[in-house]
């Protein structure tokens, strides 16, 4: 092996470990001086979460130098007529150019923390566009002082670059074309890093999140991969949809939120148990007491017997992560991104879970798959919940989809729970077994196409398991005193394949359970979206709900029944006789049902009003 390095390619090979490993040396370095510096949150954390946070920070780490190493592999390839000493210079120059970029980055970080409590995304990058105006606010001692450090910094780090990692370089003749085809494959290696691993949720700064503690959480995310991440999202983050004065939207607003707060009682007592089921990917089309499929969801349509069903209740948006800030923060969603990928904006957003809290509930939120997919992690725990079960917390045999843990385990660990459980408690559960590719374990009756027919039978197989669970935990003494909510994350296609803006698409059923619940086979008709649930429950349970500006009570009955949801660059706008949806990029309607001008003017005027409190958060 001692003699492999000493060749040519041996030697080029021994450079990228060694560019690796600086770039790993130099994150580890950062994040120590990023708790340094912030000493006085820091001491707080306890010796574990220190282990934890340069644990996790080793994997975004990781992530981040695995895009260097992937320039630099291709580099190394593509220029494999250099010699050693010429070879040396590129590098040392891409090493330069790099530390320039991420040096003030990671310096501007520790300081920004303490004022704005998050790392470093390009928020501060924006005040560049008027840089007197950003210079206006610090001190010429400060700006001398931090331009000086950056500059010793990257010098200090160049020269060791060049002392112990370049110099590799020195002994390396010219090579031959088919170095080219080895480097190619050596940086195609790097995609694995640049993941976070063989699992399905890609690496997202919710891999970072791990304790109660936001610092410590804060802690493990690398700044420089957090604020690549925001510069690429930047120009969905902040598209501004205009169609009106924002005086003439607030107004529609206003009218059309109007809550005289004098809703339907239907709870037994004021401060029930909580339990929020959500079905993955659950369409009203598919159950039939919603005017869907006969024989799918057998065991959900003989459950409305036993509770209040919500029949015309549609889906914020198309993707799981928007259906879970909708119902547990009552918070809209946004066309061409998602508010649960910005923890910097969730750690802003109310929840549900945080009132309840307050009024001294548990949280715990259970999940059968991997809680860092979509950044839902740092979601939750922004959420303040408590207790997180995922697919780490079964035994490996019971892992038999793609996706993780079948249904029937999860609810069974749920129902467990259940049986030793001190209210009071809000719990969150949320399915994935009727996500694609469909993987279940029941042999499909349906006859439909390939397609349809798995979609159907994953359906029908998560209705079996939400079935049997109800037939069990209402034997509990807990039934009494639990109000369980069953909604889906968001609508499906299938099975009419419809297009991705139609308001088919997004209907979903919303049925509420338990003993709690003082009414039964009753039907609430108005229209209504996932995040009217915030305002709803609270309402019924006498909690605060002023921070809930975008949820309204749906038991009220004098306000206006709507819902409104995005597609890709869209949103649709429905109420109890009207649907109207509208296209931005051509800027038309281009779906209208019973509509008028009025009617679309009020869906502008939400939608405007969502994104621009979104671009804002």
């Amino acid at each position: 092996m001692g003699h492999f390095f000493k060749t040519s390619i041996g030697r080029r090979i021994l450079f990228l470990l060694q560019f690796f490993l600086f770039w790993i040396v130099f994150f580890f370095l950062s994040r120590a001086l990023f708790l340094g510096y912030n000493y006085t949150l820091a001491k707080e954390m306890t010796f574990l979460e220190y282990l934890e946070v340069f644990g996790r920070g080793l994997w975004m780490d990781t992530s981040m130098t695995g895009y260097f190493a992937l320039i630099a592999s291709l580099l190394i390839g593509l220029l494999f007529f250099l010699k050693g000493r010429y070879l040396r210079g590129v590098f040392d120059t891409f090493v330069f150019l790099l530390l320039l970029l991420v040096v003030p980055i990671v310096l501007a970080d520790v300081e920004l923390y303490r004022n704005w409590g998050f790392r470093m995304d390009s928020t501060p990058l924006l005040y560049l566009k008027t840089p007197l105006e950003a210079a206006a606010s610090l001190t010429l001692g400060y700006l001398v002082f931090y331009l000086l450090l950056t500059v010793s910094v990257v010098i200090l780090f160049f020269f060791l670059f060049r002392r112990y990692v370049s110099q590799t370089l020195l002994g390396c003749n010219s090579g031959r074309f088919w170095l080219i085809p080895v480097f190619v494959f050596v940086a195609s290696c790097m995609i694995l890093p640049i993941r976070g691993g063989l699992g399905i949720a890609p690496m997202n700064t919710g891999k970072a999140y791990f304790s109660s503690n936001q610092f410590a959480n804060h802690s493990g995310i690398n700044v420089v991969w957090n604020v690549a991440r925001s510069l690429l999202a930047s120009q969905k983050n902040g598209k501004q949809y205009i169609y009106m004065e924002e005086s003439q939207a607030n107004a529609y607003f206003k009218e059309i939120m109007h809550d005289y707060h004098k809703p339907k009682s239907v709870l037994r007592m004021e401060r029930p148990n909580v339990v929020i089921i959500v079905i993955e990917s659950f369409t009203a089309n598919l159950i039939q007491k919603l005017g869907g499929v006969a024989g799918v969801t057998p065991n959900f349509d003989a459950l409305t017997g036993d509770g209040l069903l919500f029949s015309h209740i549609y889906s914020s948006g198309f993707r799981s992560e928007k259906g879970m800030a909708a119902i547990f923060s009552g918070y809209p969603d946004q066309p061409q991104t998602s508010v649960v990928k910005f923890p910097e904006k969730t750690q802003k957003l109310p929840f549900v879970s945080r009132e309840l809290m307050k009024n001294g509930y548990s949280t715990a939120f259970y999940y059968g798959g991997d809680l860092n997919f979509a950044n839902m992690r740092s979601y939750f725990m922004n959420g303040g919940f408590q207790k997180l079960v995922t697919v780490d917390d079964f035994p490996a045999a019971y892992n038999e989809s793609k996706w993780g843990v079948n249904d029937q385990h999860l609810f069974d660990r749920l129902f467990a729970d259940l049986q030793t459980a001190k209210g009071p408690f809000f719990y969150g559960l949320f399915t994935l077994s009727s996500h694609e590719p469909y993987e279940v374990p029941l042999k499909s009756k349906f006859l439909t196409s390939e397609e349809v027919g798995k979609y159907e039978n994953s359906i029908h197989y998560t209705d079996q398991c939400l079935g049997n669970f109800f037939r069990e935990v209402r034997k509990l003494p807990v039934w009494d005193s639990t109000l369980f909510i069953v909604v889906a994350d968001h609508g499906h296609r299938l099975p009419g394949n419809y297009p991705s803006h139609d308001e088919r698409k997004f209907r979903i059923p919303m049925l509420w359970l338990g003993g709690a619940l003082s009414v039964r086979d009753s039907i609430v008709s108005k229209t209504g979206s996932q995040f009217d649930i915030a305002a709803t429950l609270l309402t019924q349970m006498k909690v605060d709900r002023t921070a809930f500006n975008f949820s309204k009570d749906l038991l009220t009955h004098e306000n206006v029944g709507f819902a409104s949801y995005t597609y890709t660059d869209g949103f649709g706008f429905v109420t109890d006789s009207t649907v109207m949806v509208y296209d931005n990029t051509s800027n038309k309607f281009i779906q209208e049902q019973n509509g008028n001008e009025s009617f679309g003017k009020k869906g502008k005027a939400l939608f405007q009003l969502y994104q621009k409190h979104f671009s804002k958060l």
